[in-house]
């Protein structure tokens, strides 16, 4: 069954969203020092405030739900 564009570019967010949250709580967690360099990128300053665990947690999360969206379960 050929997938639906509008989930290809649902899913295509998702996961460009969990890569996103995913590379920053790795950033926070090997290089805590980089952060201040990296002050311009969208959401940075909010998640300073939030550990970088929960921050991991919902972008896996994001992207496992992209990668359902890209085989098409529910």
């Amino acid at each position: 069954m050929k997938r639906p564009l509008g989930v290809t570019l649902i899913g295509s967010w998702g996961f460009a969203a969990g890569v996103y949250l995913c590379s920053i709580a790795a950033l926070m967690l090997l290089l805590p020092k980089t952060i201040p360099a990296l002050r311009h990128l969208p959401y940075v300053s909010a998640l300073k405030t939030v550990s970088p665990y929960p921050t991991l947690v919902i972008g896996v999360i994001w992207a496992a739900i992209a990668w359902g969206l890209f085989r098409l379960r529910n």
